[in-house]
């Protein structure tokens, strides 16, 4: 039942992790971008919407990202093909999406390089407006719904078109009143508008990148609407039913209206005065906004020419060095706690000549590639052997280890906790970590101390075979094992969690 269990085990981590046995069908392609971040090892690979391969390998090139694509055979990508990292609706899994490029163009063959067509668009915080902007004109509209419609609605229409005349007409006695005033304003607009248009000369390769952004974000925001179309489609369904409604609740509306106008046109005619006070204040702060334009200006000056602790940063080599010092500090920092790594793993091991299973749940914490911290929960069905007059009986026990690791080349050395009792183990790693030699030895108040000898290899990055000598000192309790288990990582363990369907109750 335990081989039976392992079996199953890899075969459905062999299904879920999309492997196969011997050489994979198809080819391989290679694309480098500048950064591939959320994009996972095993990343769907789409052309037009269709899945047609995975993500192979992710590889450090430089300050760049090398990415290996297999495809499957039948697919056809020619010289000018691009590769583009998108997201797959809201939850933002990232997969790469192929344009197969001109059919007169020759087929790119396996192992050459696609061009990388990167787009910079955060899709958490565009789908975020978008909901929020659905929410507020859901509430807009179903307000709307409730004021109009029917022929009451018409008649109330009228009456605020009427309103409506009778305050253009206030309007136009007191800008009559006003015109001087008005024109003064008019000028001090004048004024401010050349003084922008100097800043803008100015400055203009900012505004020239500026409007560089803005393009990327209008292209951005033309994907984002080519990925959303379904959702678009919806809306606008959403917004004739909405019109419907409100042709339905006009004349609530518009009885609304009609009070708000009135009560607009008491309010100009009770305040005529202090609206003319209102406008003459208009034209004092228009020319203090030309004055605090014209200080933006001078301080831009000054800023060019190092003076001041901004133009210092901008001009003085020595501060913008400690500066740039302080922004790489903060970035090796957030490196390092990225390279933090989890591994969780189970494993099996059958005593031959005791014939019985020893079970191990192993969990390693490695925050560097040359040490780790080890933690084991071990199910140990012999425990600790109790002996009577004539007998010797071992207790199922379970028992824990706790270990910290170092390692040297291709030697580990390993010490602390050993099921439950104080140890230190030896490993040495071969052929690239796929073959390794184990050595531990623990509780050395016994007569004979436990010494145990293991040999694994590993056949996948996940799976892995065992088998060695148990107690090779003891003669009572010494036995040959055989074993089987198997290793995740945190990316696999995110990645089995993403791929599994959804169960719904």
């Amino acid at each position: 039942m335990v081989l039976t269990g392992i079996l199953l085990l890899a075969y459905m981590t062999i299904k879920v992790e999309h492997w196969a046995v011997g050489e994979k069908e198809g080819y391989k392609v290679r694309v480098i971008f500048n950064s591939v971040s959320g994009l996972d090892k095993k990343a769907q690979v789409r052309v037009a919407g269709v899945e047609v391969g995975r993500v192979e390998e992710i590889e450090l090139l430089a300050d760049k990202a090398e990415v290996w694509i297999q495809l499957q055979s039948e697919v056809r990508l020619h010289q000018d093909a691009e590769a583009t990292i998108r997201a797959i609706g809201l939850m933002g899994e990232k997969y790469v999406e192929l344009r197969g490029g001109s059919p007169h163009l020759p087929l790119i063959k396996s192992g050459d390089t696609i061009k990388a067509h990167e787009i910079e668009v955060d899709i958490d915080r565009l789908t975020s407006k978008l909901a929020m902007l659905a929410e507020d004109l859901s509430a807009v509209t179903g307000s709307i719904r409730k004021v109009l419609g029917g022929d009451k609605g018409q008649q109330a229409l009228q009456r605020i078109l009427d309103n409506a005349d009778r305050l253009s007409s206030l309007l136009n006695e007191v800008v009559a009143e006003n015109r001087n005033t008005l024109r003064q304003a008019m000028e001090n607009i004048n004024r401010l508008s050349l003084n922008l248009d100097l800043l803008v000369a100015e400055n203009k390769e900012m505004v020239s990148g500026t409007m560089t952004k803005i393009s990327l974000l209008a292209q951005t925001l033309t994907d984002v609407v080519q990925d959303n179309r379904q959702a678009l489609a919806t809306t606008i369904a959403n917004l004739e039913k909405v019109s419907k409604t409100l042709e339905q609740q006009s004349p609530e509306v518009a009885q609304n209206l009609n009070r708000v106008l009135k009560n607009a046109d008491e309010v100009l005619v009770e305040n005529r005065e202090n609206l003319k006070g209102g406008i003459e204040k208009l034209v004092v702060a228009s020319n203090k906004l030309d004055t605090a334009l014209s200080i933006v200006n001078d301080l831009g000056e000054k800023v060019k020419s190092g003076e001041g602790t901004i133009g210092k940063l901008f001009t003085d080599e020595e501060a913008y060095n400690n500066f740039s010092e302080g922004v790489k500090g903060i970035r090796d920092y957030f490196q390092r706690m990225s390279a933090f790594r989890t591994y969780l793993g189970i494993r099996s091991e059958y005593l031959v000549d005791e014939e019985e299973t020893k079970s191990y749940v192993t969990l390693r914490l490695q925050p560097r590639d040359d040490r780790y911290f080890l933690l084991e929960v071990i199910d140990d069905p012999r425990g600790d052997a109790s002996s009577t007059e004539d007998t010797t009986i071992d207790d199922d026990e379970l028992k824990f280890s706790i270990q910290i690791a170092k390692r040297f080349y291709d030697l580990t050395i390993r010490g602390g906790v050993i099921e439950s009792e104080g140890g230190f183990g030896l490993d040495y790693e071969m052929f690239q970590d796929q073959l390794k030699f184990s050595l531990e030895s623990w509780d050395f108040d016994a007569d004979d101390p436990h010494l145990k000898f293991t040999t694994t290899y590993y056949f996948y990055d996940q799976l892995f075979l065992n088998a060695g000598v148990d107690d090779i000192i003891n003669d009572d309790r010494r036995s040959v094992f055989v074993g089987a288990g198997i290793l995740f990582s945190d990316d696999d363990i995110k990645f089995l969690i993403t791929s599994l369907p959804a169960v719904s109750f």
